[in-house]
């Protein structure tokens, strides 16, 4: 075999390490990809659509109090159906991006959510009628009640979600830093083959 043949097949030796390199690293960047994007599109918004909610929960009590002082406070009815409106929105949000085990959960923090803003739709109601006493004894008998349950889902959720991806970024990092090592292997050997 001559020196020129010889050449020949390392350059084809080459050009397939090359080849192979390229494919290893397309299929690994195409899976940290897909990764990526559902941390992003799905476990971040559902993250985040769980904040807005126990938000929007806290802005409805603290609105629902306003109007328990001052039941003509105009601005505090505006803010209790705000954000009423945006707990509904940021829920929907969430339900998009659920998997079933969350949706589960998110049907039943819909119906939990329903029964306290009726509640406090009722204190409302009575506060506003001249019925302050009543509306207060409600309110801390049984509204008060609801939204502990509420809030307590919400915040069981938002711990799930937190740790879930929590574990999706270090298992991307792990996977980032594996195909890393992988790469550099494949490369040294290569070069040293």
């Amino acid at each position: 075999m001559n020196i020129k043949r010889l050449l020949q097949l390392t350059g084809v030796g080459y050009a397939l390490v090359l080849i192979f390199i390229m494919i290893v690293f397309f299929v690994q960047s195409a899976s940290t990809k897909t990764q990526i994007d559902n941390l992003v599109k799905k476990d971040q918004i559902l993250l985040l659509s769980l904040s807005e909610m126990y938000a929007q929960g806290l802005q409805t009590g603290q609105a629902l109090r306003n109007v328990l002082l001052n039941e003509q406070d105009v601005t505090a009815m505006k803010n209790f159906e705000r954000a009423n409106e945006d707990f509904l929105k940021a829920h929907d949000q969430a339900v998009s991006v659920a998997n079933r085990e969350a949706g589960e959960k998110l049907r039943k923090l819909n119906v939990i959510w329903e029964e306290d803003r009726q509640m406090k739709t009722r204190v409302l109601e009575l506060s506003r009628s001249g019925k302050k006493g009543e509306a207060l004894s409600f309110l801390n008998e049984q509204e008060t009640k609801k939204w502990r349950e509420t809030k307590a889902l919400i915040i069981e959720m938002l711990e799930n979600q937190k740790s879930l991806v929590s574990k999706e970024v270090d298992r991307n990092r792990r996977s980032m830093r594996n195909n890393i090592i992988t790469m550099g292997l494949v490369i040294t050997i290569a070069l040293t083959g």
